[in-house]
């Protein structure tokens, strides 16, 4: 049963960004059916990213996720996210700093209002989230890291 969702988008479009059919949340099944929203299918990561930047914002509605990269590229790509406050979008998503959480349909209807109407809040948690992948994701970094493990266990492998 689909909880009574009133959401109005005069112009522009939510991209639900969901795994399998089978795992869709009872949120994004009713999103889904919503006018101007859309569920996006695989695409080449280049035609995804297309999209994504000229989305009103990208949602995961998850119930039960490690960190999402679907989150950390939108924030690169400067699109704001909304996303369940499950203990993994919560990791990355500081809420009204660089992207909203929500609990139900109800709450996901207010930040996506918010969202809509409040245009510094929508600069502030673009740019925060853009700032936090920059800081704490950038390929140079996660190179640097994993060259660190690779050498870390290489030595821990030869000194035993």
């Amino acid at each position: 049963m689909c909880p009574s969702l009133s959401l109005s988008l005069p112009f522009s479009i939510i991209h639900a960004y969901v795994g399998l059919k089978s795992r869709r949340t009872q949120l994004c099944c009713c999103l889904c059916r919503a006018t101007g929203v859309f569920l996006a299918q695989e695409r080449s990561q280049r035609k995804l990213h297309a999209v994504m930047k000229r989305c009103f914002a990208v949602v995961n509605s998850s119930e039960s996720e490690g960190m999402s990269a679907a989150i950390l590229e939108a924030m690169d790509l400067r699109v704001p996210v909304l996303a369940r406050n499950i203990p993994g979008n919560a990791a990355v998503v500081k809420h009204g700093v660089n992207g909203l959480l929500f609990s139900s349909p109800q709450e996901f209807v207010h930040q996506s209002q918010r969202l809509l109407s409040d245009h510094k809040l929508r600069e502030r948690v673009v740019r925060n989230g853009k700032l936090y992948v920059e800081e704490n994701h950038s390929v140079k970094q996660e190179k640097e890291t994993y060259q660190r493990l690779v050498d870390t266990l290489h030595k821990a492998q030869f000194s035993a």
